[in-house]
């Protein structure tokens, strides 16, 4: 059990940090749009 649970968190974490990485470049695209305005 104790492996699943260890899998679970480790997946959790592996996603929030694609989705914190995916949130930061689509704030630069948004920045540079606003700039080149």
């Amino acid at each position: 059990m104790m492996s699943k649970t260890v899998m679970l968190s480790v997946l959790i974490v592996l996603s929030m940090s694609v989705a914190y990485a995916s949130q930061d470049k689509t704030g630069c695209k948004i920045k540079r749009k606003t700039l080149e305005k």
